[in-house]
Order: C-alpha cells, then sequence, then structure tokens
C-alpha cells in the first residue's frame, strides 16, 4: 500500500468534502420491456398444501398461504440455481394469493428448467410433508408438466406521468423485474480491487424477499487465522427518492462474516442463517448461493462436554425436528465426517461451503471479517459494477454536493465538554427543574433510589451526580440540594429485585404416567405460580424503602451480568416492571466483577468505565423524568411514530405481536407523549408517565393487520395528534420516519407523495389546515438510500449534501461518535485486499462510517425555509439529553422510539 494509505498518530488536516459519489444507478436506459417466465402453483394444489401444513403446524391465522414459503427458496436454489425470485401473487378471479416462480428471460419451454423445478417440488414437498401421500405429492409436482402453468410477462420499464413528487413505474411488476434483472446481469461478474484481487459474485438464488433486495456475495471467502472468514456482500434493490423523478437501480456493499458458533439461540432469539455455497457441477470452480435459517440448540441426545455443556447442533427453522447437516447430507448425497456440525465452517473436499453467519444480534464477540468497507475498496467495487451494469442501459448518478447549512443556535447544555462544564451545570439543572415542576410538583425534589449491591455505589452516585449537575450543599442522608433542585439519594439492598428467578423442575413422579405434553402444561402452570409469587415478594419489598409513593421517582437498580442471557431466570423485566407500578422510573446497571491481578493503570481505567456507567444511567433517568434538552427554539420540536412489536418472551410469559401509535409534543414548557385509546383517539400524558405505562403494558395496542377497522383507528389517532401538536399554539417541527409511521400514512410513502398535501383517511390537510406545523420526514434505513464513496484521503465525512436540484431534500452524515476508536478511524482508509509484498492487513480493525440519511420536508409554510428546517433537524440528532453524540434519530423522535425499549 502507498504511505498515504498506512495509519499514522498524526495526520495533515484533509480537505473538506465537496461532494460524494453514489452507487445509483438511472433505469431510464433500460430496454422497453423485460421479459420474465412465471410458474404458478396451481390453486388447488396449495389449498392442499395448507390443509397439510395445518395439521403439522396448528392453524396460521390469516397467514395464508405465505406459510407455503417455508423452506421453498433455499430448497430451490439447490435444484433450480436459475429462479430469480418467488413471491405471491394475486390476480383477478384467484381464490387466494398464488405461489409464483419468477426467472429472468424466456424459459416457458425450457425442458432443463421444468425438469428441475420438478424435481426441486418433490424434494420439497417429502422433505416437510414426509408422511403424506406420496401419490399427492406426485400429483403436485407434475403440475410443473401443465403448459398452462407456465406463461412469459413482458413488464414495461416505462414510468408514469403523473403529479408526484416520486417515480412511479406503469407496471408494479417492475420493481421485481428490474432488480431481478439488474442482480441476473451482475452474477457471475467479477470485482476487480486496485490490489490486483478479483472476486466473483454468486447470487443468493431462490430468494423469496424482494423488498430488501438480491444478495450477491464475493466468492470465494477469505478466512485469517482465528478460523473465522468474510467477504464482500452486495445487495440490489430498486429505489425512488423525493424530487428525483427516476427509479435507481442501488447497489449496497458490505462485509459478512462467518464462523464457528459458540452460542445457543436464546429462547425468543432470531434464527442464525447458515449460508451454503454449491459447486455447479461443470467444474470451472463456479458456486450457486443459498442460506438455511437455523436455530442453534443443545443436542439433548447427546452425552455433556468437559465444560458440563451438550453439544450445540443447527435446527432448521421451518421443521425443528431436521437437523441441517442431516439435511445437507440428503440433499448432497455425501457423507460429512461424524464430528462436523452446520454450527463450524465445513469446506467439503468436492467445494461444498457451509458457512454459519455471525452476528452481534446473537452475542457473536470480534467476527473476523469487521464491520465494514474502506474507501479505496468501496470506489473499486462501484466502480466494478459500473462497467457491467452500463452495458444493459444503466447509467450511474452524478454525485451528491455539500450543502452550506444556514445558522440554527441550537444549544446543546448536555453535551460533555471540559471547558464548558462549568457553563452548562446552570442549564442542566433548569432543564431538570422544569421536568420536576411540569409534572405536577409544588418543589423541584427528586427521590432517587440506589439499590444496590456494591457498599460504596451511593457514594459513587453522589460524586457522579455533582460531576454532572455541579457542586452542590450536602444534607443530611446524602440529600443534594442546590437552588430550587434537591436529589434525595435513597440507598437500599438490591435484594430479591436482582436476585434469579426460580426455575422449575418434575420429579419422576411428576413425569410418571404423563406424556411430554402434560409435562410442559404442569410445568407452564407451577412457572406462573412462581413467578407470581416472585411479584408479590418484589412488591413488598419495594413497598418497605418507597417514601413516597404518589410522586415518580428514579431507581439504580444493580444487578449480576451474569444472569442477561438467560431469560428464564433473568429478573430485568420483572424488576423493572415492579418498579414501574409503584412509580417509579427504573435504569439497571449490570456489574462487572473488579479485575484481578491487573496493573495500577488498567485498574484506573476500569474505574472510569464504572463511573461512566454510573453516569449514563443518571442522564437516561433524567430523558425518562421527560427532561427537555433545548430550549428557546424558533419551532418547538415534535415527532410521531409506529412501534411494531413481535411476539416476545416477557416477564414470565409472552407479548402478542402488535402495533402501537404514538406522537409527542412540547406543550408549556413540558414534553408531553400520546398514546392511543381504544377508539384510536390520542391521550396525552407527561412523558415520565408515558414510560411508566409503557413498562406496565397500560396501553391500547392496535392489531398490525390491514382491517379495516384498525386502519381507521391509525387515521383517527394521527389525524387528532397532528391536531393536537397544531393546537399548543406556537410553531412545530414534527419529525417523523419513512420506516415507521409512513406504513401507515399512505401520502408519506414515495409512491403517493405530494408536497403540503397530508392525507389521512377521509381528510387532507394543507397548511393552512394546520398553521402551526411542519412536517419532516426522515429515512435512516440503510436498504432505502444509496451508498455513497469517495476517493480522497478522508476516514470520516459528515455535513448534508444535496442531490440535483432537490429544493425540499437533503442528505446527511451525521459526526463521528466517541465509540469510534483511532485505529478503526484510520482503518477507513486501508484496503482489505492490499498489494503483494505489503504489509500485512488487519482484518479484524472495523471500517466504519455513518449512515446516509435522508431529510425531506414533507409539508411546510410558504415562508419557511426548507435549509434552515432541514439543518435544524440534522442538528437535533446531538441535543439529547442521555448521549453528548449524534444518534440517527434526532430529538424528540430518538426518545419517541425508546420507549420501544420499556
Amino acid at each position: 500500500m502507498s504511505d498515504a494509505e498506512k495509519p499514522t498518530k498524526t495526520r495533515k488536516k484533509t480537505e473538506v468534502l465537496k461532494d460524494l459519489g453514489i452507487a445509483a444507478w438511472s433505469t431510464e436506459g433500460l430496454p422497453r420491456f423485460i421479459r420474465l417466465t412465471r410458474f404458478k402453483l396451481p390453486v388447488e394444489a396449495q389449498l392442499q398444501m395448507l390443509q397439510w401444513t395445518e395439521e403439522k403446524v396448528g392453524s396460521f391465522g390469516d397467514r395464508g398461504s405465505r406459510v407455503l414459503k417455508r423452506g421453498l427458496p433455499e430448497i430451490m436454489a439447490w435444484f433450480v440455481p436459475d429462479v430469480a425470485y418467488i413471491k405471491h401473487d394475486y390476480e383477478r378471479g384467484d381464490a387466494k394469493e398464488t405461489l409464483s416462480l419468477y426467472f429472468i428471460g424466456d424459459l416457458k419451454d425450457a425442458e432443463t428448467t421444468r425438469r428441475r423445478v420438478k424435481v426441486g417440488l418433490l424434494r420439497w414437498l417429502f422433505i416437510l410433508y414426509p408422511k403424506k401421500d406420496a401419490g399427492l405429492r406426485t400429483r403436485i409436482a407434475d403440475t410443473v408438466d401443465v403448459d398452462a402453468n407456465w406463461k412469459t410477462i413482458d413488464v414495461s420499464t416505462a414510468q408514469e406521468d403523473h403529479g408526484g413528487i416520486c417515480g412511479r413505474p406503469v407496471d408494479r411488476l417492475f420493481w421485481d423485474a428490474a432488480t431481478a434483472y439488474a442482480a441476473h446481469t451482475l452474477a457471475g461478474q467479477c470485482i476487480q480491487f486496485r490490489g490486483g484481487e478479483a472476486r466473483r459474485l454468486i447470487s443468493r438464488a431462490g430468494l423469496s424477499d424482494m423488498f430488501n433486495g438480491i444478495e450477491l456475495v464475493a466468492f470465494p471467502p477469505r478466512s485469517d487465522d482465528s478460523s473465522m472468514a468474510w467477504s464482500e456482500v452486495i445487495t440490489v434493490t430498486t429505489g425512488t427518492f423525493p424530487e428525483k423523478k427516476g427509479i435507481y437501480i442501488l447497489a449496497h456493499p458490505r462485509i459478512r462474516n462467518w464462523g464457528p458458533v459458540h452460542r445457543s439461540t436464546s429462547y425468543d432469539g432470531d434464527f442464525r442463517s447458515l449460508e451454503v455455497f454449491i459447486p455447479d457441477g461443470e467444474g470451472q470452480g463456479v458456486h450457486k448461493h443459498t442460506t438455511f435459517d437455523v436455530g442453534a440448540r443443545y443436542d439433548r441426545d447427546a452425552e455433556p462436554g468437559e465444560n458440563g455443556k451438550k453439544p450445540l447442533e443447527a435446527v432448521w427453522k421451518h421443521d425443528d425436528s431436521v437437523e441441517v447437516i442431516e439435511l445437507l447430507k440428503t440433499l448432497t448425497g455425501q457423507t460429512f465426517d461424524t464430528d462436523q456440525s452446520a454450527l463450524k465452517p465445513v469446506i467439503d473436499r468436492d467445494g461444498l461451503w457451509v458457512m454459519p453467519r455471525l452476528g452481534t444480534n446473537h452475542g457473536d464477540r470480534k467476527p473476523a471479517g469487521g464491520t465494514g468497507i474502506p474507501w479505496n475498496d468501496r470506489f473499486d467495487i462501484v466502480t466494478s459494477l459500473d462497467k457491467v451494469l452500463s452495458s444493459i442501459g444503466l447509467k450511474q448518478s452524478e454525485p451528491i454536493k455539500r450543502f452550506n447549512q444556514p445558522r440554527t443556535n441550537i444549544q446543546l447544555p448536555f453535551e460533555t465538554n471540559e471547558q464548558r462544564e462549568e457553563d452548562n451545570w446552570p442549564k442542566r439543572r433548569a432543564a431538570l427543574t422544569r421536568a420536576l415542576l411540569a409534572g405536577g410538583r409544588q418543589t423541584a425534589v427528586l427521590d432517587l433510589y440506589v439499590l444496590h449491591r456494591r457498599d460504596d455505589t451511593p457514594e459513587v452516585m453522589s460524586s457522579v451526580l455533582q460531576e454532572y449537575l455541579g457542586p452542590c450543599v450536602t444534607g443530611e442522608g446524602h440529600s443534594l440540594q442546590w437552588e430550587g433542585l434537591t436529589i434525595n439519594i435513597r440507598a437500599a439492598a438490591a435484594g430479591v429485585l436482582s436476585e434469579a428467578l426460580p426455575t422449575i423442575t418434575l420429579s419422576d413422579g411428576d413425569k410418571e404416567g404423563r406424556t411430554e405434553k402434560a409435562q410442559r402444561e404442569i410445568r407452564k402452570l407451577r412457572r406462573t405460580e412462581a413467578f407470581d409469587e416472585s411479584r408479590k415478594k418484589m412488591g413488598t419489598y419495594i413497598a418497605s424503602f418507597q417514601v413516597n409513593a404518589d410522586a415518580i421517582a428514579c431507581a439504580i437498580l444493580e444487578m449480576p451480568g451474569s444472569m442477561r442471557d438467560d431469560d428464564r431466570v433473568d429478573p430485568f423485566r420483572m424488576a423493572r416492571q415492579e418498579l414501574a407500578a409503584k412509580n417509579i422510573l427504573p435504569q439497571v446497571y449490570l456489574i462487572e466483577d473488579r479485575p484481578v491481578g491487573k496493573s495500577e493503570a488498567v485498574l484506573e481505567k476500569w474505574e472510569e468505565r464504572q463511573r461512566a456507567k454510573y453516569l449514563a444511567a443518571m442522564r437516561d433517568c433524567f430523558r425518562m423524568l421527560g427532561t427537555i434538552p433545548v430550549s428557546d427554539m424558533v419551532f418547538l420540536p415534535a415527532a410521531i411514530t409506529v412501534l411494531q412489536k413481535n411476539e416476545t418472551r416477557d416477564a414470565g410469559g409472552y407479548s402478542k405481536s402488535f402495533a402501537l401509535p404514538l406522537a409527542m409534543r412540547v406543550n408549556k414548557g413540558a414534553l408531553e407523549c400520546a398514546l392511543p385509546a381504544d377508539d384510536g383517539q390520542p391521550q396525552w400524558v407527561h412523558y415520565p408517565n408515558a414510560v411508566l405505562r409503557m413498562l406496565t403494558k397500560d396501553y391500547s395496542p392496535f392489531s398490525r393487520g390491514r382491517q379495516e377497522e384498525n386502519v381507521a383507528k391509525f387515521n383517527t389517532f394521527f389525524a387528532a395528534a397532528l391536531k393536537g401538536i397544531n393546537e399548543v399554539g406556537q410553531p412545530s417541527l414534527v419529525i417523523t420516519e419513512m420506516e415507521t409511521s409512513v406504513s401507515r400514512i399512505p401520502s408519506l410513502q414515495n409512491g403517493s407523495l405530494t408536497f403540503d398535501q397530508l392525507r389521512i383517511g377521509g381528510q387532507t390537510f394543507t397548511p393552512a389546515d394546520l398553521p402551526n406545523l411542519t412536517l419532516v420526514r426522515t429515512s435512516p434505513d440503510r436498504r432505502k438510500q444509496p451508498h455513497y464513496f469517495h476517493d480522497k484521503d478522508t476516514a470520516w465525512p459528515s455535513g448534508m449534501f444535496k442531490w440535483g436540484d432537490a429544493a425540499r431534500t437533503l442528505y446527511a452524515l451525521k459526526s463521528k461518535p466517541p465509540t469510534v476508536s483511532t485505529k478503526s478511524h484510520y482503518a477507513a482508509n486501508i484496503s482489505r485486499h492490499p498489494v503483494s509484498g505489503d504489509n500485512k492487513v488487519d482484518y479484524s480493525t472495523g471500517r466504519l462510517s455513518a449512515q446516509l440519511d435522508e431529510f425531506c420536508v414533507i409539508f411546510k409554510q410558504s415562508g419557511d425555509d426548507a435549509g434552515y428546517l432541514l439543518s435544524m433537524v440534522h442538528k437535533l440528532r446531538n441535543v439529547h439529553t442521555q448521549y453528548s453524540y449524534a444518534t440517527s434519530q434526532p430529538y424528540p423522535l430518538h426518545e419517541l422510539r425508546l420507549l420501544d425499549t420499556h
């Protein structure tokens, strides 16, 4: 590598980047039509499989024919590598949605393709329904031979001429067709890096989730000395953008890591991805790619190892009676070594790669591939892709240009800065005082319960508070007093609140004569009884030390970190719920053991880290109290969003999936949150009361379905909430996310977007109807925004950028957070593919960068300046009570989204 690419301790100040390239290609140059071939499984065959599925897994509610997809993409990828995607279609006259396989080009009469589809269907049906009549399974597979089930479709690439803000295709099939066409064109092509290395792109065949795009993996993966492997992954999607009339192909490159799995999948955790690369059988080193969703479970039939734990095995998501390594043996006809597992990398002698994907959501630590792609590799990747995509008429977009932001005069009193700490102390105390008085108190007095396992924690909290709020007059018993503000530190042992929940085991007498199902019911009943008893003990204990049950208080609760990974015994959720039921806002502090036998320097750093964690917990308490970290703004900050929750394990039971619309406003100096009533009308409460209600589940969740009644309730909530924000009487800046609220307000979606006309249900609002309202939509989802790159010696560009002649849309990069180390910061300039003979690259160091976020002024008053509004939203990403650095979501949307964690 050149000297400029090597990390150094000091660097000269680099030039501010004036423009950034983006990996976006206009589709205007595509041919008039994209030809697809579709095989549609007949409705009668699907009804038969639905019956089998219901018998096997029980009722699946309104998921309908989508249940039929389970396992099909990964099996089809094995036998039919040229399938572009699998989806459900609904056509007029069909009784239900129909399962369809799509191919690029005219394959209607291709006998090889038909034969492969038939074999794939037969094998899929045998794996999922082995006990069903073989004749029925064969008749379903024979539908492949019926010409009427095959059809060629010419998808128009033309766009509608409409009055909206974003591009819109004439044919709705265009989104899938264009994505699949671009991925099909890239598959098998090479990415050429300047160091001389070339990597071939392999498409993930059989993809069914077109919303998230099609993945292409750079093959073969590269490994280091730790038995882990990594490679680049390119995700191809389509997208539109406000004030850009075209439709674009997007390419998102990132790093993926593979390695041995050491942890089981948590009881309600995400399934892991097991990626398999399959030789094409032609001896040319070309591979196919498929992915199995698996759960890492302890093998019940195996003996415990030396560590006392049974070995892990990978079970298939779609049938937990199927061990994936056995499934692979069935599909390949190969015999793996007896000690091999699908939960560690396997490279078979015949070229089959079995690679478990690593991820932080599974608790994997220090994956070999790091977290990102350096700038020089980004440039090489986009350059390589452009050479291929330009051959089919796609034209790469022009760069985005730096936007000079107007001044917004937003102060940041909660940002930690040694040079300004003394000036910030009175501002922080004033903000906390206003929050306490906004809750109806006559005096600004806060009870802070320190529920400790360490004896010195109350003293540490007293010191941390004075470090952050300034020196005070200390009264009797840790009563910290400033002018107009008092914080009473009330210490008590953590006690039962941090003790493990009881586990349930059955005796031999309980098991005798009972089926496994009956035994589960007994365990469930006894667990419920035991948890109810634990709740009572917690409630009684809280009442024994609580001083004033009527006033909202805060608590710092210390817990051992050792219980964190076991939902069965972890008291975290239950303790927080019981504290909230007593009007106490809880923060949990997980204790770390003090290092043993370390140097004074190491111990000093450890102590500093502990103090920082106590301060973070205290600042989060300030946030939950509704402390507003900004004042004297021209526009009052506000937000709307939707929380969408899947079914999760709860304290002693389960929480069903639901959707919950929320709104936030500043009203008379108080931060208020709106939760929906049963009829959808918003109920405005002080923010800490909303936190307590979320913790104790005192709210009316909505269904996540699209039933007419449910849609009407969302419309009722959002229309009334926006009116409620407008009625505050001062100009308010409402911030929302494309990824949340847009799903429930169609007029905020790109396809229906029209500026200054907000349609909610049967109502249309104009600026004249809501004269105090401005609405800005953000989109921090990397899947929907272009990937950016540059070829300059700059590690972390930040600021705002403008794309073309857009007047109300900007793209923002947040500033570098303090968690980015110097090593990672410089690694952004170091290629993972060095020239042969150069210094060895440290693959484990992450190449970190900010996400490109879209900000768009959807609704504004005639005198408002869009650039000023968007600059304010960008600045509000730094305005938080809890954090001293920029977050993806601006204040107060960030605080509203945090209710999702309570």
